[in-house]
């Protein structure tokens, strides 16, 4: 009898033993739980932080890049000082896109700014852009603007070394990246003028000038001369945010590709996560204007975009994932919001001189 009592004694201060350990195993899980799903937030909104951080800046650097060189013409001004001459047929060339932007060029329009994009905008449309829900279609409710602008051959080999009334040359036209019929920009101090090459440049680096591809045989100006005129390659530009396939807002950039007649736009996206993008316009309104901008507005209360001598440009970036413990508070364009999807939003902003139009 006593050995039995022993026996379930010694069994009864296992079972105890057996629950404390239970206990203490689910109190050390619990702990162990926490401390992972802690670090695995942290470590969730460190990498929402990073994304944001790098489509933000990779943006602003985008956006400033083009907005400092909207309207530059070389040397020229495109004002009557010295004047810029569009003498390109567009209607050659087989993009309705590219022939229909093509006809805006004409010097005075650095920047064109779209405020809160709701609907159809004929310059938009006439680039391929739209607003809608499908892929790259602008989001409803944000901006967009275009840029006009030249971009420099590489080195010095876009320099004029012998100019007639019909035919510019230059130093190297192959590393210019230049064939028949791309459209270039000759520009010295006193006018510019873009037209078509209706020769092949590879070999002789002359690019030549013929009615059979612009308007009229010679040049608007007569001969470039040889010391301070260059050739430059045409950049249009525009920024919009959209929409991609997954789902997520991006912003993104329409740029020209250069192909002699079959010269057209393409769209790609620049960086994910960007859902506005708001933009202000810094217009020089004094009667003897100074370069210096006396108030901000939107696009459409712009009198004048030959006046406007600096863009500030406000974007709004998101996380992809749901990183945020608490919804966010923040404020955007001079609104607080409080979002209610846990996503992390970082605004940026950046205000860019039009360096063309400093005084």
């Amino acid at each position: 009898m006593r050995t039995n009592l022993n026996s379930y004694s010694q069994a009864g201060l296992s079972i105890v033993e057996l629950l404390v350990a239970l206990a203490l195993s689910s109190v050390l899980l619990v702990g162990l739980f926490q401390i992972f799903n802690s670090n695995r937030q942290a470590f969730d909104l460190q990498g929402g932080v990073a994304r944001v951080q790098e489509s933000g800046r990779i943006s602003m650097e985008f956006l400033s890049r083009n907005l400092r060189g909207a309207g530059y013409l070389g040397c020229a001004s495109g004002d009557a000082s010295s004047p810029f001459d569009n003498s390109v047929d567009q209607t050659l060339y087989s993009d309705a896109n590219f022939e229909n932007e093509w006809v805006r060029y004409d010097g005075a329009n650095g920047i064109t700014g779209f405020e809160n994009i709701t609907g159809a905008v004929t310059v938009l449309n006439n680039m391929g852009l739209s607003q809608g829900t499908g892929n790259q279609q602008i989001i409803s409710g944000t901006d967009a603007f275009i840029v006009h602008s030249v971009e420099p051959c590489p080195g010095t080999s876009g320099r004029v070394t012998a100019s007639t009334n019909s035919s510019v040359t230059i130093e190297d036209a192959a590393a210019c990246g230049l064939s028949q019929y791309d459209v270039v920009v000759v520009s010295s101090c006193n006018s510019a003028e873009a037209f078509s090459i209706t020769s092949d440049p590879t070999s002789t680096n002359t690019l030549s000038r013929a009615d059979s591809h612009n308007a009229g045989s010679n040049f608007t100006a007569g001969a470039y001369p040889i010391e301070g005129s260059y050739v430059y390659r045409p950049r249009v530009t525009a920024f919009h945010v959209g929409n991609t396939t997954g789902g997520e807002p991006a912003l993104f950039m329409t740029s020209l590709v250069r192909d002699g007649l079959d010269t057209d736009f393409v769209t790609q996206e620049i960086a994910q996560g960007i859902e506005q993008l708001q933009v202000l316009y810094g217009e020089d309104t004094d009667a003897v204007q100074d370069g210096t901008a006396n108030g901000y507005v939107t696009a459409t209360n712009v009198s004048d975009f030959l006046q406007v001598v600096s863009i500030r440009a406000r974007m709004l970036a998101r996380s992809g994932d749901r990183v945020a413990g608490d919804n966010q508070t923040y404020t955007f364009n001079g609104a607080t919001v409080t979002a209610g999807d846990l996503r992390l939003r970082v605004p940026y902003e950046t205000t860019n001189t039009i360096r063309n139009r400093l005084k």
